[in-house]
Parts: C-alpha cells; structure tokens; sequence
C-alpha cells in the first residue's frame, strides 16, 4: 500500500507545469460550459412535426413502437392541460407569441389529436 502511495506522489511531482496548466483551463472550461450543454430544449408548446407525405407512416408507427406512442400521449396530455392553465392564469396567454391558446377547449385540443 505504501508503495502505490508513493508511485502517485512521485508521478504528480513530474507533471510539468503545462500540463496542469492544461488540466486547470479544462476544468474551468467543463464548469463553465457544462450547464448549456445540459439544456437540451426550450419547453414551450408540445409540438410534434409531420410533412402531409409522411403522416400515415408516423400514425403506423405510434400504432406499432411503444416509446414514440408513450411520447404522443405525454404530448396529448400536456396540450390538454394549455387551455385549463389558461383559464386559471390568463396571463400566460400574454406570454406566447399568439393568442391562438386562449380560445382553445378541451374539445378542440382533442379533435387536433385524433387518428
């Protein structure tokens, strides 16, 4: 034990100043730009994008693979909570760039997610 013990001492003695200058501007460099890398994506709308071509092969495969129909139903879900949030806090409706959300009912969210 005192043998590895003293290996790594010796070991980090021979660094030369270089290279923990190096270690050091890369530590910093991972603390600093770390947090925008964990941002994945701005929550604003659930949005799911399909070209008119390609829409009977998405719906097909909602039917068929289990984590993208788990996907649709979570954005189901959240475009069903918009118009009930909006009603309780009307002035997020101020927030969005249209106030298409407003006027939106729980019938008309559902009748958008129909296959």
């Amino acid at each position: 034990m005192k043998n590895k013990t003293m290996v790594l001492k010796v070991q980090l003695k021979r660094l030369p100043s270089k290279t923990i200058e190096t270690l050091l501007m890369l530590s910093i460099r991972c603390v600093l730009f770390l947090p925008t890398l964990l941002v994945a994506q701005h929550e604003g709308h659930p949005r799911i994008y399909v070209t008119e071509q390609s829409k009977t092969a998405f719906i097909e495969s909602i039917k068929q693979i289990e984590w993208k129909k788990n996907f649709v139903e979570q954005k189901k879900q959240k475009s069903r909570e918009i118009p009930n949030l909006l009603q309780k806090r009307p002035e997020l409706a101020a927030l969005s760039a249209t106030n298409e959300l407003e006027n939106q009912t729980q019938q008309g969210v559902s009748q958008r997610w129909q296959f």
